[in-house]
């Protein structure tokens, strides 16, 4: 018995146990394509690696073998990027998945990613758009001089793909967590200021708003959060 379990025990409670399995989180690795200060922990410093065909194989079989698992959500740093993607997600997508990828939309300006958003919107995979921040200075300081300007762009490319605007069933949610080192702001205060500046400025459309606070580790510092 885990020391978890073992405290629920000596609680008088029962132990924890799924009643059911319908989401499937799937990293591809962390090959990335600009800094990524912005992130709360150091486990990104770590060595970068790659998911490979043959566990995206045996992957792809644990969905055939499981009807229950009605969701894959791809994520990893910018997983687009590996050779495997495409067949994973045409593969999965042929088996009834529905299927949602965490991204940075910067990398749709990558060379070999023009036509992503066209793939994805053909597979109608939800697209989760994480973005440091709605100014552009904080967004290039934590990630790289620029990226603001490929965030737009990659952004005007999903919409083009028909992702995220009026009358589409695709969709596109903006996700944020703080890039400086303090607790989120409130969803609303947050969300007008990403639509005023996406929306208002770069006519740019996302469907949902997502808010996380990090946690105060690693590059962030304890006494001061």
């Amino acid at each position: 018995m885990n020391l978890f379990d073992q405290k629920l025990k000596a609680a008088g409670q029962s132990t924890l146990k799924a009643d059911r399995t319908d989401t499937l989180v799937v990293n591809f690795g962390t090959g990335n394509n600009v800094r990524d200060l912005y992130y709360y922990s150091e486990a990104l410093q770590m060595k970068r690696g790659s998911i490979s065909l043959d566990t995206i194989n045996r992957i792809l079989d644990v969905l055939k073998d499981n009807s229950g698992i009605s969701l894959v959500e791809i994520t990893g740093v910018s997983p687009e990027t590996n050779h495997n993607f495409n067949h994973f997600v045409k593969s999965a997508a042929a088996l009834g998945k529905k299927l949602a990828v965490v991204t940075n939309p910067a990398v749709y300006t990558e060379s070999g990613m023009e036509d992503m958003p066209a793939f994805l919107a053909r597979n109608k995979v939800k697209i989760l758009a994480f973005v440091p921040h709605y100014d552009a200075s904080i967004v290039d300081k934590y990630t790289s001089a620029g990226t603001h300007d490929k965030i737009i762009a990659g952004m005007k490319r999903i919409n083009s793909a028909g992702i995220g605007v009026k009358g589409s069933d695709l969709t596109v949610a903006f996700v944020y967590l703080p890039a400086e080192p303090e607790p989120a702001r409130k969803r609303d205060f947050l969300l007008a200021r990403f639509r005023e500046e996406y929306t208002g400025k770069h006519d740019i459309h996302f469907n949902h708003f997502i808010v996380f606070n990090t946690i105060p580790i690693g590059r962030f510092d304890h006494k001061n959060y």
